[in-house]
């Protein structure tokens, strides 16, 4: 299975890659020097390391088939609308050490239980000398990930994104600002639009990169906990496949969430030439953010338990006493205490991550207007944490 699903990625890069020279995609992203470059150079390199992990990935079938066993009681998935608090709760909880959660370098650099065990092995004799490759590293990462701090700051320890682990399938949605003529890429955003061969190959893989997360990990009995704000249209998916999975959703006032969204992808945009004038992102992610809204409340509809929601607006005021009520609601075992040792902790992050950035928007007024409604909805039907007891 897990060759015939490499096969079938790959089959997917290729094609993404064939069409960015089709004349539809030429004329929205001309190939400009910085297009070719990308395509011709950078491309390849992005390839070969999915190559590796797929390498890495089938050699797991043969040295650690136990990892299929693992077994994932109540994960956490934390998901919503981009650019309304995900990333910040995500540490937050992280913070407590009460949970399991993947970072950076795991995500991106190691997805298979190989490549951790050959990286921990190198991290223990780079410790031993005092550390000059990890410091390089971090060095590294720094300088060529700045134009995206404004999505969130990287740092190769860090809890991040698990969809960046889907890399390898071409399953992660970021690719959308190199490839953005990708109808593929984009459906990733609404996983229904995918073809069900698709999206099954996808929801399979990702599992089996939790499990593998976890079999390799230092503390598997802890709970495992996820955050993919991209994630809102993929949770009743999730939840057939983690029935006993707990939900949380951060919303947020949807013109100040997709300004915001849309300012802190345009360095991106930019790094990769993909939208030379920036007119064409803010149509697409108009559409995502309305499938989203419409997702989530379907989702919040028919999810009588183990779903808790959160709007950015309260979580801005009362971050402490709304965690702590989240946390109490869906049973999840962490102390105020620890809650407020974290908070300050992370008091600088939060601020950044929970800043409202603003694009001009006035030529979408109707489709606005649509999604506060939506937005309201979701307010109004939240079955359970919506901030009614937190005080302004």
């Amino acid at each position: 299975m897990i060759l015939r699903a490499a096969i079938f990625s790959f089959g997917i890069y290729l094609k993404i890659w064939f069409s960015s020279f089709a004349s539809r995609a030429k004329t929205r992203t001309p190939l400009s020097f910085l297009r070719i470059l990308w395509l011709f150079i950078v491309f390849p390199l992005l390839m070969g390391a999915q190559g590796l992990n797929w390498f890495f990935l089938v050699l797991d079938e043969l040295l650690f088939p136990a990892y299929r066993n693992t077994q994932l009681p109540k994960p956490v998935f934390i998901s919503g609308v981009p650019r309304s608090g995900t990333t910040f709760v995500h540490r937050e909880f992280a913070a407590t050490g009460s949970f399991n959660t993947m970072t950076t370098w795991e995500a991106i650099l190691a997805p298979s239980v190989t490549q951790r065990k050959i990286l921990r092995l190198l991290a223990k004799l780079d410790r031993s000398i005092g550390n000059p490759f990890k410091k390089t590293i971090n060095l590294a990462v720094a300088s060529q990930t700045k134009e995206f701090n404004n999505i969130h700051a990287v740092g190769l320890d860090a809890p991040e994104e698990d969809y960046l682990s889907l890399l390898p399938a071409a399953g992660c949605f970021i690719l959308v600002l190199l490839f953005p003529h990708s109808s593929h890429l984009w459906k990733l955003s609404n996983p229904a639009d995918l073809d069900p061969k698709t999206r099954q190959l996808l929801l399979n893989l990702y599992r089996s990169l939790v499990q593998r997360h976890i079999y390799s990990s230092s503390s598997p009995q802890k709970q495992f906990l996820s955050k993919n704000a991209i994630f809102g249209a993929w949770l009743p998916y999730l939840k057939k496949m983690f029935p006993d999975g707990k939900f949380i959703i951060c919303i947020r006032e949807p013109q100040a969430a997709l300004s915001s969204q849309l300012s802190s992808i345009r360095g991106g945009v930019d790094l990769f030439g993909s939208d030379r004038e920036f007119k064409h992102f803010p149509t697409e992610f108009v559409s995502v953010y309305t499938n989203l809204f419409q997702a989530l409340i379907h989702f919040s509809e028919n999810t009588s338990s183990n779903l808790s929601i959160l709007d950015q607006q309260i979580l801005r005021k009362n971050s402490q006493e709304y965690l702590q009520q989240t946390a109490d609601s869906l049973e999840l075992s962490f102390s105020k205490k620890t809650l407020e040792e974290t908070e300050l902790q992370e008091t600088s992050e939060s601020a950044h991550h929970l800043r409202a950035d603003r694009v001009d928007l006035s030529g979408f007024n109707s489709e606005i207007k649509k999604m506060d409604e939506l937005y309201q909805q979701l307010l109004k039907d939240a079955p359970l944490t919506t901030g009614e007891s937190i005080s302004d």
